[in-house]
């Protein structure tokens, strides 16, 4: 009899438990759509492949019935920040998953969240490691902690390190699109007012950026006006060939491959600038900083804001010359060729050539490598001319003696004269600095 009472007892605990478990962990109202209450923790089961896309969509109420059933406080969750939570929660092993992991969410203060978890995070082709040297491909950035929070100066990002316990905070303010990129640059503790470069790299030359710039007013443009837009990450990356997500209703264009993530908004915004082969990454970085200037003030300066250059352990990029030199049609272009660095400096580069232009009227078609023929050859057809920024970027590479200099010139597109709200950047010929 004292059996069957221990057992029933063991019985009645074990049902109790999962009843207050279910109670606590497990979100409550199903089907309501409706945010938990204060302090109410959110289970995610399952694989994390089942993160819905709108999970972080402040125009959505999420009704996740496997699990998740939540609603964004604020609407100022621009798309960044939602895809970087999305991937960062993706990145978490499912193993840690499967213990219980939580995403809490705690509505006393509007707009804070939280994510924590066991074990820490890598999130290879997302983040630039903080205090890391050189620019090199594949850095990985742990944390075990993320909170995006609203303060007196509007919201900020906050990540700790999983290792060292370091807090590096990044303001997020809707009217500077260059606050991602340039959290990619500075130290943690550093205040990001002005533009910073990445940890190891010595100014060789003055920076583009001031310490204070004015702001200028968004200007919307239509996406669909503008069908190179999709080309865009290949001008960046011309190793990447897989678009994962082109969503022109929403203003954003999504790019990646299997090391390279670029993500770009109507307000130049960049999610991650991630390097597909050595020195990719750079150039990411050097036409963020000239792509956001460009966007502050609305359009390119009278007199060049150049020369000046980052230098690196492996070599040193040097924008050498900035100069409109004409104007460029919206079409399907890639760039011409990939280059290909190693220790010893230039190894080898492949060309590729141009897609045909789209046909106008009587045209029989046309294949030609000099972008300024190109834009020649459109206008002269009846083409609606755009503004083109060059913008040559020279790579010089160490060595005793040094090695020849690398010029790669690339042309900065501008959809349309004064709203610089979107830049294609196309890198054309590798060419020796002498044959310039």
């Amino acid at each position: 009899m004292k059996e069957h009472a221990k057992t029933g007892l063991l019985l009645l605990l074990v049902a109790l438990s999962f009843y207050l478990s279910w109670r606590l962990f497990w979100p409550q109202g199903e089907g309501s759509g409706a945010a938990p209450s204060a302090g109410t923790p959110i289970l995610f089961p399952g694989s994390v492949s089942q993160v819905p896309d709108d999970l972080f969509s402040p125009f959505a109420v999420t009704d996740w019935r496997d699990g998740l059933r939540w609603t964004p406080a604020d609407a100022g969750i621009f798309p960044e920040v939602q895809s970087f939570f999305r991937r960062a929660l993706r990145a978490i092993p499912e193993k840690a998953w499967r213990e219980a992991d939580l995403l809490a969410w705690d509505d006393t203060r509007r707009g804070d969240l939280e994510l924590e978890w066991l074990g820490p995070v890598s999130l290879a082709a997302a983040l630039w490691k903080p205090g890391d040297t050189g620019c090199r491909a594949g850095e990985d950035l742990t944390f075990r902690r993320l909170s995006l929070r609203e303060d007196e100066e509007g919201w900020v990002l906050g990540m700790w390190e999983g290792n060292s316990g370091r807090e590096v905070s990044l303001p997020l303010l809707p009217d500077d699109p260059g606050r991602l990129l340039d959290w990619l640059s500075h130290q943690p503790g550093e205040p990001i007012r002005e533009a910073k470069l990445p940890p190891g790299w010595e100014a060789a030359g003055p920076l583009p950026l001031p310490a204070s710039l004015p702001e200028v007013a968004a200007i919307p443009i239509k996406w669909e006006e503008f069908p190179a837009a999709v080309h865009v990450a290949e001008a960046f990356f011309p190793d990447m060939a897989v678009v994962r997500q082109i969503d022109l209703s929403a203003d954003q264009v999504l790019f990646t491959d299997r090391q390279s993530t670029l993500h770009l908004d109507r307000n130049l915004r960049y999610e991650a600038l991630r390097a597909s082969f050595p020195g990719s990454w750079c150039l990411g970085q050097a036409m963020g900083q000239v792509g956001r200037f460009v966007a502050r003030h609305g359009g390119w300066p009278e007199e060049p804001l150049l020369p000046w250059s980052l230098s690196q352990a492996d070599g040193q990029l040097e924008v050498a010359w900035a100069q409109r030199v004409g104007f460029y049609p919206a079409v399907d272009l890639r760039p011409p060729l990939s280059l290909r660095l190693d220790g010893q400096g230039v190894r080898n580069y492949e060309r590729r050539l141009f897609r045909p232009l789209p046909l106008l009227p009587g045209q029989k078609g046309l294949k030609v490598k000099d972008p300024l023929a190109i834009l020649k050859a459109w206008t002269e057809e009846g083409g609606q001319p755009f503004p083109v920024e060059a913008i040559f970027l020279v790579w010089r590479l160490p060595g005793d003696p040094p090695q020849p200099q690398v010029l790669m010139p690339t042309w900065l597109f501008l959809p349309a004269e004064g709203s610089p709200l979107w830049a294609h950047a196309w890198t054309g010929d590798i060419l020796p600095a002498e044959g310039r």
